[in-house]
C-alpha cells in the first residue's frame, strides 16, 4: 500500500510539472514559473503578474483553500476581476473594440436601476431597445462584462460579447446565467453575441469543459493571462498588485503562525 501511495504521489508530481512546463511553453513571458528538469523557479517579480493575481483569487488554489476572503475581500476581488476580464475582452476583440463593466456599481456610469441601465446600455451600443419588459429585479441579467468591436460603417451586425465573471468554486451553471431570449427582448440584437464564462481558475475535467464549452465561450486564467500579456510597469487594474501583494503576505504570515 505504501508503496502505491508513493507512485501516485510521483506520479500527481510528474503531471503537474507537465502541465506547467507546458503553460511555460505556450504563455512564455507572461507565465511566472520557469520549469527545468531539476528545479522550479519562480519570477522574482512573479507578484506583478496577471498570472499569479487570478491565481490568489482562485477558490480552489492554495491561496484560496488557506485563506478564504471575507465578504468585504470578496466584493473588492469580484470587482478586480471584473475588471481584469473587460481589458481582456479589449483584447480578444482586438484594436477599435470596446468592453465596460455592467455590474453596479461600475466606473462607467450605469445608472443602479436595471431598465435605465439598459436604455444607458442601448446608447453605449449605438443599438435600439426591445420591446420586452426588463424587470428591476434583473440587476444586470447575468452579464457582468459587455465587449463589443464597432464596424467603420456602424451597420448593424457588430462582434458582441456578454461575459459572466465568478470567482464562485462551484462555476459550472454560472455558464446558464446568460439567456439571449431575454437579451434579445431588452435590446434589438440582429446578430446574436457570444455569451462568455470568465473563471479565474482553470478547468481540468475535459468532460466538464466540453459540457460549459457547448453553452459558452470559457475564458480562464490561462486564456485570461494569454490575452493580458506580460507584466509592464502598468498595473492592468488599479489596485490589483496591492491585493494580489497582500494575499499573498496574509498567507504567508497565516503559514508562519501554523509553525509556531
Amino acid at each position: 500500500m505504501a508503496n502505491e501511495l508513493i507512485g501516485s504521489s510521483e506520479h500527481q508530481v510528474a503531471l503537474a510539472v507537465h502541465t506547467m512546463e507546458r503553460r511555460s511553453d505556450l504563455l512564455g513571458g507572461s507565465y511566472p514559473f520557469q520549469v527545468a528538469e531539476d528545479h522550479l523557479r519562480v519570477n522574482k517579480s512573479a507578484q506583478e503578474f496577471s498570472y499569479t493575481a487570478l491565481l490568489t483569487m482562485t477558490a480552489t488554489s492554495p491561496i484560496g483553500q488557506l485563506f478564504a476572503p471575507s465578504t468585504a475581500e470578496f466584493e473588492v476581488l469580484a470587482v478586480q476581476f471584473e475588471k481584469v476580464t473587460e481589458v481582456a475582452v479589449r483584447s480578444l476583440l482586438g484594436p477599435g473594440s470596446r468592453a465596460l463593466r455592467f455590474g453596479y456599481p461600475n466606473d462607467h456610469g450605469r445608472p443602479s436601476d436595471f431598465q435605465e441601465a439598459m436604455v444607458w446600455l442601448a446608447g453605449q451600443l449605438g443599438v435600439n431597445l426591445g420591446g420586452k419588459h426588463r424587470p428591476p429585479r434583473r440587476k444586470d441579467g447575468g452579464v457582468d462584462v459587455i465587449g463589443w468591436r464597432p464596424f467603420p460603417d456602424n451597420k448593424s451586425g457588430m462582434p458582441l460579447v456578454l461575459v459572466q465573471c465568478t470567482l464562485q468554486k462551484d462555476f459550472t451553471e454560472k455558464a446558464a446565467d446568460i439567456d439571449l431570449r431575454h437579451w434579445f427582448g431588452w435590446l434589438d440584437l440582429p446578430t446574436p453575441p457570444t455569451t462568455v464564462l470568465a473563471i479565474p481558475g482553470h478547468i481540468t475535467a475535459p468532460e466538464k469543459w466540453e459540457e460549459i464549452a457547448a453553452r459558452s465561450m470559457i475564458l480562464d486564467r490561462f486564456r485570461l493571462t494569454g490575452l493580458l500579456g506580460a507584466p509592464d510597469e502598468t498595473d492592468p487594474v488599479e489596485g490589483l498588485r496591492e491585493t494580489t501583494q497582500n494575499r499573498i503576505k496574509q498567507v504567508a504570515t497565516r503559514m508562519d503562525e501554523a509553525k509556531w
